[in-house]
């Protein structure tokens, strides 16, 4: 609004400020009010007792200067007739005073004085000078280009002290930021990191395939993990922390809404999303999500069990490098090559039980059971297990203490309110209902091995889908992944929200499940969802 193209952001945040030009509109509406009205100017001039130009009085151009000023500092006197940058020594101690007092009155905002002298001799004095106006959003740029003047360079301890003035005393400029990629587990793993904060007293900030949330309250809905859903949070005047799903389509399009993270995890990298936006292979999807391993700055955190997650130990510039495994040593970990500074988490069996311990600069500290946490199910959904190791570790690099942590992955139950969509049980039907958002093969591959764990009585059926988007390979080998799992197979068409046409995908499951082995009287085919569920509800007599 002040100056075209001139709106900057600094910081993150509840830390952040955003200049308009040079004017920050974190400061007291008095003080707008004050830029905007030419007689409460006036009115601050004549109390402060700076000389006035009077109405009809002529003017010198010679005699004309800008004084520049910021946090309580004069930086810089221009003569605008010549275009010459003075340094603050022409002005006279009284004058340079009570300039000073001005600078205090808009609480030491950058302002620009101009005023005319009488006497162009130096230096200028109180007496001969006139005050025509203050600007408190000064054109630095159009000052600079007034400056014919070779001498020492003024923009750059100007600009320092404008940082020093929104930033007093070396205070907080931006919030923690962490953020999550894989191709399985993103969401589950954000909620739980966000969960973790929130009992630990911050007000979290947090972008998922479910929406943009600020301290629980839901400000965005649906799939905002990209650069606008990331903006929200990170211009948000409330928020003290950032948890953000990161996905690779966003990364694609849009690239990233910040230039580095302080954390960045990758969960795992499998077969999903291949042959869309020229990507063929895992191997290429692993080089779009390490984009933003390359930008954590304090901490990456890798799953040491996923080869390609493990691999991009050596791209990662972050101070320290962070393993977690379900399946290898603390001892093996650290005899891995590449990694530094770096911090752990994995497994380990105490008094019987699994335990989730974390490793740090030489000490062990043991967390908590698995069976403690709800979203685990005592530990038979190992999918769960991992992405509760990967929020407690990065809880933990962002100061978290262990009685949160443990108290947070103690109360996160997987239920709707929490976890929509994901590892959701109902229990009050004659029977058990299990919901989840698997969708690739990996991810239907773990529900099945989650199923081989539960005792059931009864026979397993499944309903599951598979979008029209993926290739047919990926299609048959979601069909192949959870093939010998289940007694009876729905193999769903999705249809999308907006009903628009897609080609039909059923059929392609069908085929992953029968080169696999399920007998063809298994399978059943159906397309609209609430008739597959009373169809599923049929089966179950």
């Amino acid at each position: 609004c002040i100056r075209r193209n001139g709106l900057v952001m600094l910081g993150h945040g509840r830390f952040r400020q955003i200049l308009d030009g040079t004017f920050c509109h974190g400061r007291s509406g008095a003080l707008n009010a004050l830029r905007l009205d030419d007689k409460k100017r006036r009115e601050l001039l004549t109390r402060l007792k700076l000389p006035l130009m009077r109405a009809g009085e002529e003017r010198t151009p010679a005699g004309q200067y800008d004084v520049l000023m910021v946090n309580g500092q004069v930086t810089v006197v221009i003569n605008t007739a010549d275009g010459s940058a003075q340094s603050p020594a022409i002005l006279e101690d009284a004058l340079l005073e009570t300039l000073l007092k001005l600078n205090d009155e808009v609480e030491l905002a950058p302002v620009c004085v101009r005023m005319l002298t009488s006497n162009d001799a130096f230096p200028l004095t109180l007496l001969d000078t006139r005050v025509m106006d203050f600007d408190l959003a000064p054109d630095i740029e159009s000052l600079a280009g007034k400056d014919k003047n070779p001498g020492p360079d003024w923009l750059k301890p100007t600009a320092d002290l404008i940082v020093d003035g929104l930033f007093h005393d070396n205070s907080p400029t931006h919030m923690p930021v962490v953020a999550v990629t894989g191709t399985n587990g993103k969401t589950t793993t954000t909620r739980m990191i966000n969960h973790i904060f929130t009992t630990a007293g911050r007000k979290v900030g947090m972008v998922c395939t479910d929406g943009v949330f600020l301290d629980g309250r839901e400000l965005l809905e649906g799939d905002h993990g990209t650069v606008g859903g990331h903006l929200q949070i990170l211009t948000h005047p409330q928020a003290d922390v950032a948890v953000l799903e990161t996905h690779h389509n966003g990364i694609l399009k849009n690239g990233f809404a910040f230039r580095w993270c302080d954390i960045a995890i990758c969960l795992n990298v499998t077969d999903d999303h291949i042959g869309q936006a020229n990507i063929e292979t895992v191997g290429q999807m692993a080089e779009v999500k390490q984009a933003l391993i390359e930008r954590a700055r304090y901490a990456v955190i890798l799953n040491a069990d996923d080869e390609h997650s493990l691999g991009m130990l050596g791209v990662a510039q972050a101070k320290r490098t962070c393993l977690v495994s379900m399946q290898r040593s603390a001892a093996d970990l650290l005899a891995l090559p590449g990694i530094r500074n770096t911090c752990l988490c994995v497994l380990e069996n105490i008094n019987g039980d699994e335990n989730l311990v974390l490793y740090d600069d030489g000490s062990r500290m043991p967390l908590m059971a698995v069976k403690q946490i709800p979203l685990t199910f005592n530990g038979d959904a190992r999918f769960n297990t991992s992405n509760a190791m990967h929020a407690a570790l990065a809880a933990y690099l962002a100061g978290t203490a262990l009685a949160d942590i443990k108290d947070a992955l103690a109360g996160f139950q997987a239920a709707w309110e929490t976890t929509p969509g994901r590892m959701n049980v109902f229990d009050d039907l004659p029977f058990r209902v299990i919901m989840d958002f698997a969708h690739n093969p990996d991810g239907m591959r773990k529900i099945g091995e989650f199923v081989d764990q539960q005792d059931v009585q009864g026979r397993k059926i499944v309903a599951f889908a598979g979008t029209s988007n993926r290739a047919d390979e990926t299609l048959k080998n979601i069909g192949r992944a959870i093939a010998g799992h289940f007694d009876v197979y729905f193999c769903k068409e999705h249809v999308p929200f907006d009903n628009r046409p897609v080609r039909s995908v059923a059929h392609i499951l069908r085929e992953g499940l029968l080169e696999n082995g399920v007998a063809k009287e298994q399978i059943a085919m159906t397309i609209h969802g609430k008739r597959v569920v009373f169809e599923i509800f049929d089966s179950c007599e």
